[in-house]
């Protein structure tokens, strides 16, 4: 029994909290000033009477048993030490009733609420009456809060802007003698709707006096469920300081796609920001990173790769000195597996000269399934700079579509031959070799496939065909010797769909089922990327076809090893190698091992080391 009571006493001593007292309050629009507050019956009708009745060591809940009204800005003045917890269920009884508006948290303006302790609001509705500004502000003060299980947000809130939205911010904005002394947020969230979180800020240089006295300052928000519209960094005069920011998404929807906005610049360079999607169902996951900027996170950790995060840095130089920045990406090559090649070719708004933005922007969603299709592919992502582009336009033109009047600029033709001389490198057909475009990136593969011999053998073309001119015999001859899919949406005000949808049914008819055409109902320029890359076959279209009855032929002989595969002959061999027609005339040496590509069908003869093998290219 003594040691029972000594555990007893170890745990009250160290969780004294727990067993901290709770005061509950009820409050309604019509209660009375002058009430109690303690029953259902003795409701109290004014914030500031509730808070008032519960002492500030207290853990507090406050019951709105029925409709409250707030027509004002609700500023605390005293800081406390007990919890604060919000709902309009206890002890069994939903005061909501059938209707949660007639008893809802009535908010009749925009107005501001500011938290003088850890608080949680759960199972609560709040409906916002206000035509004009319709916003609520949860000013947190650094306290953590949690918008807990079963709360709404209804009436007028728009969900757009802080303006009219109910907003999480996870600082200070006037009260700065609210704030702990450890400057920490923490943001919860479980449910809602339409929901702007501000990871934080330190107040205006105003009101809060206290900025050089932080060190050090941290940001955590943890969304496992709820509408959630925008999630920003914070104030940029005021953010962060030498801290960390860390957002860990397990649950919750996003319907506005970018909804991470957080940027290097409102950040202290000595703070890191971590975001963590681990545990989500994969398909939200994509949904989420396709749209998120990456490049601004220091970690990102997610059950999928991420193409910003592993692909290579590099340059490349083009036959007049310029050098381009790009990036890849080569996996561990399995044994005797197929190598793929593909060139990633971006929207004309990821132009630019850091290196990143074209790998995270939304027309690079495609990067995602590709990379994470666990296939043995070489991805090679350039970068054009800005105001430049891959294909030339007429003047007065988005800077989107292809055109028949478009010419390659020095960018795509330096990409092409990077292309190439990489599929060499690595022994890599034509078969193998593909293109994936975005905007003009995809008007750039239209003009690359738009000839007699055409580089790459398939292609996925996202919102690049712009050409409204019926006249396409010789585009619909030419491009129907490589496979095409190409991908619109019927709202796409950048690239207009007229002409995709005049020369699909051609093309599909003339390509002999080379040719897919996929178009999105209501899908805009920003919208169809994503939708893209997550269609059904999308990764499979590259790497799962049958290589047109092409089958892998390999001999070794006298310590030479002589595989051909498609259109290419690859040798290992450490003597000089010469390659003959079945002419006997010599169309290729080497001082060593090397790769023979873009090779007609027919016989050859491979010449290494006294030794000579016979092979045959299909």
């Amino acid at each position: 029994m003594k040691k029972i009571f000594t555990l007893l006493c170890s745990l009250a001593l160290a969780t004294g909290s727990l067993f901290a007292e709770t005061t509950v309050v009820f409050l309604n629009d019509n209660g009375n000033m002058e009430n109690d507050g303690l029953t259902p019956e003795t409701a109290v009708s004014s914030l500031t009477v509730a808070f008032d009745k519960i002492p500030v060591e207290n853990d507090g809940i406050i019951v709105l048993n029925g409709k409250f009204t707030q027509s004002a800005n609700f500023v605390p003045t005293i800081a406390r030490s007990g919890k604060m917890t919000f709902t309009q269920v206890y002890n069994g009884v939903d005061y909501r009733a059938d209707d949660h508006n007639a008893t809802a948290w009535t908010l009749s303006k925009g107005v501001r609420l500011g938290l003088a302790t850890d608080t949680k609001f759960e199972n609560i509705t709040f409906n916002q009456t206000a035509s004009k500004t319709p916003n609520l502000l949860l000013v947190c003060n650094f306290h953590e809060v949690t918008i807990g299980k079963g709360c709404e947000m209804n009436g007028t809130f728009a969900g757009e802007q802080i303006g009219n939205s109910f907003t999480i911010l996870g600082g200070c904005q006037d009260n700065d003698n609210l704030a702990p002394t450890v400057m920490d947020s923490k943001i919860n969230v479980e449910s809602g709707n339409g929901l702007i979180i501000v990871a934080y800020n330190r107040g205006t240089a105003k009101n809060f006096k206290r900025n050089d006295e932080i060190p050090q300052s941290h940001s955590t928000i943890n969304v496992s469920g709820g509408q959630i519209n925008n999630i920003y960094t914070g104030s940029v005069a005021a953010g962060l300081k030498n801290g960390n920011a860390s957002i860990n998404i397990s649950g919750g929807s996003f319907p506005l796609k970018r909804v991470l906005n957080f940027h290097s610049l409102d950040r202290d360079p000595g703070t890191k920001v971590e975001l963590n999607v681990c545990g989500m169902p994969l398909a939200d996951q994509y949904n989420i990173l396709e749209y998120t900027q990456t490049m601004h996170f220091d970690r990102v950790t997610a059950d999928v790769l991420v193409p910003e995060k592993v692909f290579e840095s590099g340059k490349y130089t083009l036959e007049d000195g310029t050098e381009v920045n790009y990036r890849y990406h080569i996996p561990d090559f399995k044994p005797e597996a197929t190598k793929h090649l593909i060139l990633y070719l971006h929207d004309a708004g990821s132009r630019g000269d850091d290196n990143a933005l074209h790998m995270c922007s939304m027309g690079a969603s495609p990067l995602y399934p590709l990379l994470n299709a666990d296939e043995d592919a070489i991805i090679i992502a350039p970068q054009v700079p800005k105001e430049e582009l891959w294909i030339t336009l007429p003047e007065n033109t988005s800077p989107g579509g292809f055109k028949f009047i478009c010419q390659a600029t020095k960018w795509l033709d330096g990409a092409v031959k990077k292309a190439k001389e990489t599929a060499t490198e690595y022994g890599i057909a034509r078969d193998n070799m593909y293109l994936v475009g975005s905007s003009n990136g995809a008007g750039a593969i239209w003009y690359l496939l738009n000839t007699d011999k055409p580089d790459f053998d398939r292609a996925a073309a996202i919102a690049g065909y712009g050409e409204p001119d019926p006249d396409t015999e010789a585009l619909i001859a030419n491009v129907s010797k490589s496979h095409l899919w190409a991908f619109h949406g019927t709202e796409d005000g950048t690239v207009l769909i007229d002409g995709m949808q005049a020369l699909a049914p051609k093309l599909t008819a003339a390509a002999q089922g080379k040719f897919k055409y996929t178009e999105y109902e209501g899908a805009t320029h920003a919208t169809i990327y994503n939708l893209a890359a997550q269609t059904e076959g999308f990764a499979d279209f590259f790497f799962k076809h049958e290589n047109s009855g092409i089958k892998t032929i390999a001999t070794e002989k006298g310590g030479m090893a002589v595989t051909a595969n498609g259109g290419c002959i690859n040798v290992t061999s450490d003597s000089p190698i010469d390659v003959f027609n079945a002419f006997g005339t010599k169309i290729g040496s080497a001082e060593k091992s090397a790769s023979f590509n873009n090779l007609a069908a027919g016989l050859y003869i491979v010449a290494s080391n006294g030794h000579a093998v016979k092979t045959i290219v299909k």
